[in-house]
């Protein structure tokens, strides 16, 4: 999922990571790439994806890895 994020100095350089509104995301599972959007509304709620058009992308069952890719910087590339 694409994120903003900033560097803050809090016991040292770290990484602050915006998770609440919406962004980008791609999802891949059953070996395809889906484009998605990603939404989170508060800071106790559940990260959700959707298509373009606001369809709900379910997670197949399993573990899961979300990673953040900042809007900024970053890349991810797949063959």
């Amino acid at each position: 999922m694409r994120v903003n994020e900033t560097k803050v100095l809090q016991d040292g350089w770290r990484e602050n990571i915006t998770t609440i509104g919406n962004g980008k995301a791609t999802i891949f599972q059953n070996g395809t790439a889906t484009a998605a959007i990603w939404h989170k509304t508060s800071k106790t709620s559940q990260i959700t994806f959707t298509t373009a058009a606001g369809k709900d992308i379910p997670l197949v069952r399993g573990q899961t890895w979300i990673s953040a890719v900042p809007n900024d910087g970053g890349d991810v590339t797949w063959k």
